[in-house]
């Protein structure tokens, strides 16, 4: 073998193994109805970034709309995100309204961006609505308004949250 075929090979054998060092790992441990993913991405510098989601589905349109809602946080310096995806063709004011309990306010979470094929509303969530949601055994209703007004409500099961949220704090 030529000295050039040996060096096309081994820059091709590097480029290989940097890629695969670069491909993300990605993992999933699911908590009843809730389900925390992290995904690790090899290479300088190690990134680990973890978040806890639910998918649900909206029975009240036609077709039903598959959409989630995920807790976050970028990274362990940042505060803790509450994001919730709905379909497209949303009012964007005033937002998702976390609703978790009817004695105090709701969690107002503003719509930041939409896509062809869904809307993402985006805002913190305190110390204080965590603990709200962890001591929660009903569900929480999420509600909003769709592009011609109308009202809808959607209820995110909190069963297995605790034990997803522990794990999620953990990673």
């Amino acid at each position: 073998m030529n000295r050039t075929a040996l060096v096309a090979i081994s820059i091709l054998c590097f480029g290989l193994s940097v890629a695969h060092a670069q491909t993300p790992q990605r993992t999933a441990s699911t908590y009843r109805d809730w389900v925390v993913r992290c995904e690790v991405v090899n290479g300088p510098p190690l990134a680990k970034n973890c978040d806890l989601a639910q998918l649900f589905e909206s029975k009240t349109q036609t077709p039903p709309a598959i959409s989630q809602v995920l807790i976050t946080r970028p990274n362990k310096k940042e505060p803790i995100r509450v994001v919730v995806q709905t379909q497209a063709n949303v009012s964007i004011s005033p937002g998702v309204r976390m609703m978790i309990d009817d004695k105090a306010q709701p969690l107002v979470v503003p719509f930041s961006r939409c896509f062809p094929g869904s809307c993402f509303a985006s805002g913190a969530l305190t110390d204080d609505m965590a603990k709200r949601l962890r001591a929660r055994t009903e569900p929480v209703r999420l509600e909003f308004k769709d592009g011609a007004q109308r009202d809808v409500a959607v209820s995110v099961s909190i069963n297995g949250f605790v034990a997803a949220y522990d794990a999620w704090v953990r990673e």
